[in-house]
């Protein structure tokens, strides 16, 4: 059941509010604007459980699609719905964006729940200025008297009829309860203004009953009045923005024309936000001409026209925008002037442009303060070049100067980077579903500068998820293959973790190290894992926690499936396949093996006399500059008589030919007991395939086309699956 502050009318008398307007200063600092200072999200639609904390002035959510990022901001625009509204029926908006129609349908409702068997929560906490504060003690009875009429005055009845009191009689019972009404709330205000922080929580129960809990009679007031010069609001920039060409008509220079059309697009019918923005600014150009020549001062960083400038000197450096000019005609031009002097309208500009340019225009046109932005994919239509810049152009022009609360969705890199830089910003990361910890945000922590250089690695900032598993695998040549086509055969591993490409398998194990170091002590709060090849390394793993090995050469290795390989060929050649059985492809790679086997033993015997002849070199030397090369000339020395100590007792002839003979054993073994698809290597193996069978279809061709029929088929190498599930597991 809807309660009944749910329904409103318009009242019938028009308040007289008291303010004491101030000028914007852009150096003053508020302890407390009117801010959300933490929010927790239970069983709302994408989201299962979402807890953002200590909240800073600008907030940057990001995570891929369908994690629930814009989830977040419907949860806002309901919450803060629910408790009162700028304009009638407001929590009936933001249920018809969803199609839910109570009254034809309740059990639409359902529609809002994850799971039908609990419970929807809403909570948030806020903070106010002492500005709003201030004017909500002077202008109390005012106020009050006004949130108790539109309670208790005419009301939308069932079907919506307009239900009034009959005959003076009702209007004046109407109007004594308006009175004990108004009266209550003004005692509970006053008592309760002073507090620094106020809370609310939105239930809806699985009998769709909905409820807030406490409904501080401060929220209920703050939220049903649209004062931009006064009172903080919440401002909402949907994903789904249009620009359309526009001509100058009907400039209204009333402040207060401005500030109705916000109150109806604030939070719902944004598809009206963006239009009449040429009238806008010329309706702003007027009013800095009338205050000019009433000898009004205009506050520094106040004009619309000159923060539009700077706007253009961020973000478009080529191009000045000129202001509205007056012409001979009677009529303003708003003209753009490009670096060669090229002169064209607003209306010309690109869709990036007018992206950066309209946003902004319409809030910074209402300076609108102590208030809450919602920017859903602020990136949209922009280059990389536009959103540098972009987050502290926001809270420069539109948050620091107007103490307001900026929250940005995105999937932008470089704006998430960014952020991250930044000391007043919350950076979170969403997941589909709940972690570990039962949550689907975690805030990545700043100022560390391990987190940055992870971040770095993992590449794109938007897909890192802050406290989950960080996996390093070996990069080499293609530096992102291994993470590719693990990620590829297990998504899970992806979903889970945070797999990011090292280098060759020493720098690995190094990385591995330094950031299990720092787990241990504490600066990282998330275990470390590694996965390198196991070609012909011998090296013992076991002073390293969590490292592993492929239990083939290499990672390519798996790939050495006749199954698979028959399929791409047939893919390729269609019926001019040179194959017709997986026989017959295991017999083509195993002799392609045959022919890889000699540069393998020739590695492996090259690889065991290097690590000999390294062992003996031992360059010390004195730092002294008088000692420096005698000390150098007999570490030199020292280090030639071990070369040749080595070589006549573990390097002669005939130690190498017995290391040669031993791998050739092991070769011949390999085939003779089929193992060679793991000793041999496989990008080797899968090359000189390609070579002799691709007809022109190379080995990058044939890796990429089997991977992508192993995916198709669900199948998961052994080896591979074995150790992807001891990570996860752990």
């Amino acid at each position: 059941m809807l309660p009944k502050r749910w329904f409103g009318s318009a009242p019938l008398r028009t308040m007289r509010l008291r303010t004491r307007k101030a000028p914007v200063h852009y150096d003053r600092v508020v302890t407390n604007p009117m801010h959300v200072r933490a929010l927790e999200i239970s069983n709302f639609r994408a989201i299962a459980s979402a807890k953002l904390e200590n909240l800073r002035n600008n907030i940057v959510i990001a995570g891929p699609n369908g994690c629930g990022k814009s989830t977040v901001f419907h949860a806002l625009r309901l919450w803060k719905s629910v408790q009162a509204g700028y304009v009638d029926n407001e929590p009936l908006q933001w249920l018809s964006e969803f199609e839910i129609n109570l009254v034809e349908s309740p059990r639409d409702l359902t529609l809002l729940f994850r799971e039908p068997t609990k419970a929807v929560r809403i909570a948030g906490t806020v903070e106010l200025a002492n500005e709003e504060k201030d004017f909500i003690r002077a202008n109390i009875d005012e106020l009050t008297h006004e949130l108790a009429w539109r309670d208790l005055g005419p009301r939308a009845g069932k079907g919506g009829r307009l239900i009034v009191p009959a005959a003076a009689a009702g209007l004046t019972r109407r109007r004594e309860d308006t009175e004990q009404q108004a009266a209550l709330w003004k005692t509970q205000i006053l008592e309760t203004i002073d507090e620094p922080q106020f809370e609310a929580e939105l239930v809806i129960d699985t009998n769709l009953q909905m409820r807030v809990n406490p409904a501080p009679p401060v929220l209920r007031l703050v939220y049903a009045f649209n004062r931009p010069d006064a009172i903080g609001a919440f401002e909402y920039h949907t994903a789904d923005r249009n620009y359309q060409r526009e001509q100058v008509s009907n400039i209204d220079l009333r402040l207060e024309s401005a500030v109705q059309q916000q109150g109806q697009t604030g939070l719902y019918n944004t598809a009206q936000k963006y239009q009449n923005i040429k009238s806008q600014m010329a309706g702003s150009y007027l009013r800095e001409l009338i205050a000019k020549a009433a000898n009004v001062e205009y506050p520094a960083g106040a004009s619309l026209i000159e923060s539009l400038r700077d706007l253009f000197r961020t973000f478009f450096p080529e191009k000045e925008f000129r202001g509205p000019v007056p012409l001979p005609t009677g009529k303003l031009s708003f003209n753009v002037t490009t670096l060669g002097g090229f002169e064209h309208d607003i209306n010309d500009l690109s869709s990036g442009e007018k992206e950066v340019l309209y946003g902004y225009l319409r809030l910074r046109n209402l300076a609108r303060r102590h208030s809450v932005l919602l920017f859903d994919e602020p990136e949209l239509h922009l280059n990389p070049l536009l959103i540098r810049g972009l987050p502290q152009f926001y809270a420069r022009q539109l948050g620091k100067p107007f103490d307001n609360q900026i929250w940005l969705l995105t999937h932008s890199d470089v704006l998430l980077r960014e952020a991250i830089e930044q000391p007043d910003w919350s950076v979170f990361h969403m997941r589909s579903n709940p972690a570990a910890d039962g949550t689907q945000v975690a805030e990545t922590a700043k100022g560390n500068s391990l987190h940055r250089a992870i971040l770095d690695l993992v590449g794109e900032t938007a897909a890192y998820q802050p406290q989950r598993k960080l996996v390093i695998f070996e990069g080499g040549g293609d530096s992102q293959f291994d993470v590719t086509m693990t990620t590829t055969l297990f998504p899970s591993l992806a979903a889970e973790t945070n797999p990011i490409s090292g280098n060759d398998k020493m720098k690995v194990r190094e990385l591995h190290r330094l950031l299990e170091s720092a787990s241990e002590a504490g600066k990282l709060n998330f275990k470390v894992f590694s996965i390198t090849d196991r070609d012909s390394d011998d090296t013992d793993l076991s002073g390293i926690t969590r490292a592993y090995k492929w239990n083939v050469y290499h990672i390519e290795n798996y790939l050495v499936e006749p199954r698979f390989v028959l399929e791409v060929m047939q893919e390729l050649f269609s019926s001019q396949c040179p194959f017709k059985t997986e026989s017959d492809v295991n017999d083509a790679l195993r002799a392609a093996a045959r022919k890889a086997s000699d540069a393998y033993i020739k590695e492996r015997v090259k690889r065991w006399v290097d690590s000999k002849m390294f062992g003996c070199l031992q360059l010390g030397a004195d730092s002294t500059p008088t000692r420096l090369v005698p000390s150098l000339l007999a570490s030199i020395k020292a280090s030639a008589d071990r070369i040749r100590e080595i070589v006549q007792h573990e390097l002669g002839e005939a130690a190498v030919k017995s290391k040669q003979d031993e791998v050739l054993k092991e070769v011949e073994q390999s085939f003779s007991n089929d193992e060679w698809r793991m000793r041999i290597p496989g990008r080797e193996i899968l090359k000189r395939f390609a070579k002799e069978h691709g007809n022109g279809n190379g080995y990058p061709t044939l890796r990429n086309l089997t991977i992508a029929r192993m995916r198709s088929a669900d199948y998961q190498p052994a080896g591979m699956k074995k150790v992807i599930q001891e990570i996860l597991d752990a």
